[in-house]
């Protein structure tokens, strides 16, 4: 859905909207940089406070900890200011404390909320919110009141639609919406796939999407909520169909390896593997022909220094002497000298205690040289892997600064760098490719009205509700200061709302896809599978259903209910020792361009309490 002088944004995306309009841009701090900042000013608070035991011992969790407890306040209306409860008071303590704290969102929301009032002239005229208004958070709720006030129309984006009458779907909406339980035919409007893993499942889908007319997958939508289609496309593309394009982000992507690798190899006593792990990245920080002489000597003599290692520096001068001869004659030992001195520098090893930690200086020198290098290696081509490493690195700087300290312990080094590098990077390679089937990655993206929603990857723990840290005499005196915190409960109330929202907005067929393995871990239940449990109860035959693959425990023909006795049914055949289906997963029959183009042999079948039937019949 698209509009002229319109965007669809997040509350985040909101907040920058606004910030732009009213010159209240500024940059943005990682979470890394702000967990530093906040352990700075927790320590700067002094000795006393209700946090000292657990600093002592671990100061990065106990800032990102208390630094989540703190932003929710300002959320929730705190001013930084004591309440007349200790904990509070000694957070209030901490506000006032060392250097100023970068922004977070809700600081920027509250700012806003002030600015508002003084500073007209916004260009945003109207907002259509696609979630309800009263399930939103406070903050977001105060800063919607602010804007209707300053002459911004505020409108609701219903986006439900009801399914046919009589149909499974339409009777799981309205059993959601607290009419009575009807009991679901099969009809296949609604159904749950159940596979034994996640690429039986991908086989399934990706079969009733390739017999699928080209308007039926223009209406169809794939949400999944792991942001990981993957599996899903690889059997998309071997059916000649487009891939959805989404990879969840990692942080496990090998240039980003660069960044800890090159602390790891810094600490006593050197560990020859580490080094052997940064210099066989696909990406090494030195080019990979001499990466991989070093390499060599390291296995042939795991240490620096000795025969092996000598000869192979030898080797690399001698090979750079050739290259530069022939580029820049003249000055060739001068352009050698400092490309062996770089090179040098990333094998540089074992030279501080983990104990006594890294000189903050030395340690930004480390994050700065990685950044350089990411840097010169993108070359301005843009590519988004380096361009996340040399983002990381300068994260990594800014967060040593901030903690104000002569020397950064390993541990604490460590948990910098994981922090900066926990949100990852999505595969760079894994693009989506022109198609009719879209694809999202929350509940929430799935605003308005869709014909068809497969929702991949069907399974728990889903979004958490934050636990409450408070007790009931602090939050009756932050209520008393004004602070209106969001629930457990009305947190639990919005996020299930957002769930069910997407059988409402769904008009004609809705899949659930649950995996019980998701890559080598046991899958849990979705939430909604709870809220679903009672209307399933009694359903009838091509509800739900479970993926097998043909002849997997028994090899004797299927007993699909349709089929008589031992009669093997039409389609079936045996090739390379394995069953298979020829036909239209719909269950239609076949046309003469499905034999010409698309004929199927399906290893899959779909397997019932009742007995065993061929995948089309599963999603007709």
């Amino acid at each position: 859905m698209g509009a002229i002088d319109a965007a669809v944004e997040g509350p985040a995306g909101l907040v920058s909207t606004l910030e732009a309009q009213l010159g209240l841009l500024g940059p943005v701090a990682s979470r890394a940089v702000r967990i530093a900042s906040y352990l700075a000013k927790l320590r700067a608070a002094g000795d006393g406070r209700f946090w000292v035991a657990s600093f002592e011992k671990d100061p990065w969790s106990t800032a990102s900890t208390l630094l989540q407890w703190r932003d929710d306040l300002i959320a929730a209306g705190w001013h930084g200011k004591p309440v007349g409860a200790r904990r509070i008071d000694d957070l209030a303590a901490a506000e006032d404390a060392g250097t100023t704290l970068p922004l977070g969102l809700a600081d920027r929301a509250v700012r806003l909320l002030n600015a508002l009032p003084s500073r007209p002239g916004l260009r945003v005229k109207r907002l259509t919110l696609a979630e309800p208004r009263a399930l939103l958070p406070p903050l977001w709720r105060r800063l919607l009141d602010t804007l209707e006030a300053g002459g911004v129309s505020v409108d609701q984006h219903d986006g439900c639609v009801a399914a046919a009458e009589g149909s499974d779907l339409g009777k799981v909406q309205r059993a959601l919406s607290g009419e009575e339980r009807e009991r679901l035919t099969g009809d296949g409007t609604f159904v749950v796939v159940k596979a034994d893993t996640e690429l039986m499942a991908a086989e399934v889908i990706a079969d009733w999407l390739a017999v699928s007319p080209a308007d039926e997958r223009a209406g169809t939508v794939v949400l999944a909520p792991d942001g990981d289609t993957a599996l899903l496309d690889h059997a998309l593309r071997a059916r000649g169909l487009p891939a959805l394009g989404l990879s969840a982000a990692s942080p496990w992507r090998g240039a980003l390896q660069v960044l800890p690798l090159a602390f790891a190899v810094a600490w006593q006593p050197f560990d020859p593997r580490v080094l052997l792990n940064l210099l066989m990245l696909h990406r090494p920080p030195i080019s990979r022909w001499a990466a991989r002489r070093l390499t060599r000597a390291l296995s042939k003599e795991p240490g620096i220094g000795g025969a092996a290692w000598l000869d192979a520096w030898a080797g690399i001068e001698a090979r750079l002497i050739e290259m530069y001869a022939e580029i820049e004659p003249k000055d060739a030992r001068k352009k050698v000298d400092a490309v062996l001195a770089e090179w040098r520098t990333w094998t540089d090893v074992g030279r501080f205690d983990r104990s006594l930690g890294i000189p903050t200086v030395e340690a930004q020198a480390i994050a700065g040289r990685v950044a350089a290098w990411a840097m010169r290696a993108d070359a301005g081509r843009n590519d988004r892997l380096l361009l996340a490493v040399a983002a990381a690195a300068g994260a990594v700087v800014d967060a040593i600064n901030r903690l104000e300290q002569e020397a950064v312990p390993a541990l604490l080094l460590e948990r910098i760098v994981s922090q900066v590098l926990s949100e990852g990077v999505v595969n760079p390679d894994h693009v989506s490719e022109a198609g009719s089937v879209r694809a999202v990655r929350s509940p929430g993206a799935l605003w308005s009205a869709a014909s068809r929603v497969i929702w991949w990857g069907f399974v728990g723990p889903g979004e958490r509700v934050s636990r409450d840290p408070w007790d009931r005499a602090e939050v009756e005196a932050l209520e008393a200061a004004g602070v209106a915190l969001e629930s457990s409960a009305d947190a639990a109330r919005r996020i299930g709302a957002g769930y069910t929202r997407v059988l409402q907005r769904s008009a004609e067929r809705l899949i659930f896809v649950r995996p019980a393995l998701s890559r080598d871990e046991q899958t849990t239940v979705h939430p909604l599978a709870h809220e679903l449990k009672p209307i399933l109860e009694g359903a009838g035959e091509g509800v739900v259903f479970k993926a097998a693959r043909a002849g997997r425990s028994t090899r004797r023909t299927p007993t699909h209910p349709s089929f008589r006795g031992n009669q093997r049914p039409a389609g079936w055949c045996r090739q390379m020792g394995r069953a298979c289906w020829r036909g239209r997963l719909d269950g239609r029959a076949p046309r003469e361009r499905d034999f010409a183009a698309s004929t199927l042999q399906l290893p899959l079948w779909l397997v019932r309490p009742g007995g065993v039937g061929p995948a089309s019949r599963a999603l007709r």
